[in-house]
């Protein structure tokens, strides 16, 4: 696969304009950026053992508020019983992912290697080759961990012609099995959502997973694009800024405190945590997949990803091949994603369906 390095030139005339310390910033930057990753397998619940066809057994853990009947207290005869265990299944599919990368170190532009001379400082304990290598290999890092999350949420089976059938196509995501089961699907105005139409969704989410049978399971999480989350977080701040006295007038204290509420920090939806997975406005931009402003709320193990064996998820190798004179590498991943119960609610549905 071929690498394009044909912008560095400009980056390099660019930084031949920049003072020391404005160098020093770039370095960082660049080398901040290339190394910060998402790891899917952080955030979901991971199955091993796994293979296409295999079922996801559902259980139904439901009390039978029928049995044990009253009975004689002066006779020996018991009461026959019956014991009804019930389940369901949902077969996995899995689906390989991979990339090969020939590098030739000599291949590299000479703008290339002079900005990485000059303005990589970060890595100067390394010789320029080296430099060159490790930034490659963690830009192909944060490649293959954002497809994971593409093909996790976003595989769709239906797809199969167009430019993301290869990237789309082998099974379906969470928010495509969002969309096909019975979960609570809520639909809003994806074009320009206000606070208040992101809160109403949000809060009868909320008041349908409270007279659900899941509220009260472990590990419920709302996952949420960045660009909802955001939303959410401006409007939230923006209440602070109005009077308590009167809300058409602005509060000075509120306009100049510090903002209570950020993306980064332990942000919570009506006591629910908020897990921002930032690579889900990545996917939907870049595959122009349309509603940037989605969330599903579920607990971890209605959540999970699904492999072989632990190692099938983040199979990376890069060695060195004599006969071509190029470093290699090579990433693999084979998984799988199931939203195997309705207990969920899906906020960004195409085709919602009616509120409960």
């Amino acid at each position: 696969m071929a690498i394009d390095v044909s912008t560095f030139a400009a980056m390099r005339d660019l930084a031949e304009t920049l003072s020391a310390s404005d160098k020093l910033l770039l370095s960082n930057a660049i080398f901040t950026n290339s190394f910060l990753t998402s790891d899917i397998t952080e955030r979901h619940a991971v199955i091993t053992g796994v293979n296409t066809g295999d079922v996801v057994p559902i259980l139904d853990e439901s009390v039978d508020y029928a049995s044990f009947p009253f009975m004689s207290q002066t006779e020996c005869t018991q009461n026959a019983c019956d014991l009804n265990i019930t389940f369901s299944g949902k077969k996995w599919t899995l689906g390989l992912i991979g990339c090969r990368y020939d590098i030739c170190v000599k291949e590299f532009l000479p703008d290339f290697r002079k900005f990485f001379n000059e303005n990589l400082q970060v890595l100067n304990n390394l010789d320029l080759e080296s430099q060159l290598i490790a930034y490659l290999q963690s830009k192909i890092v944060k490649n293959f961990n954002g497809a994971k999350y593409r093909v996790a949420y976003f595989a769709d089976t239906s797809i199969t012609t167009g430019v993301n059938a290869p990237l789309l196509g082998e099974f379906d995501g969470f928010f495509t099995q969002a969309e096909a089961g019975s979960g609570l699907q809520l639909e809003f105005n994806q074009v320009d959502p206000t606070g208040e139409e992101i809160y109403a969704a949000l809060e009868e989410a909320y008041a349908y997973f409270m007279e659900s049978n899941w509220s009260d399971k472990d590990g419920v999480v709302w996952k949420m694009t960045r660009k909802m989350a955001a939303l959410w977080v401006r409007w939230m701040n923006g209440l602070k800024d109005k009077s308590q006295y009167n809300c058409e007038c602005f509060s000075p204290d509120g306009l100049t405190a510090m903002r209570t509420y950020t993306l980064n920090g332990n942000l919570t939806i009506l006591g629910i945590p908020v897990e921002v997975e930032r690579d889900l406005d990545g996917v939907i931009s870049q595959l122009d997949l349309g509603r940037p402003y989605r969330a599903l709320l579920s607990y971890r193990n209605n959540m999970p990803i699904a492999t072989q064996m632990a190692e099938n998820l983040n199979e990376f190798d890069i060695w060195y091949n004599k006969d071509t004179k190029k470093v290699v590498i090579e990433a693999e991943a084979l998984i799988g994603a199931s939203l195997p119960t309705d207990e969920y609610v899906y906020i960004g549905a195409e085709t919602p369906s009616p509120s409960v």
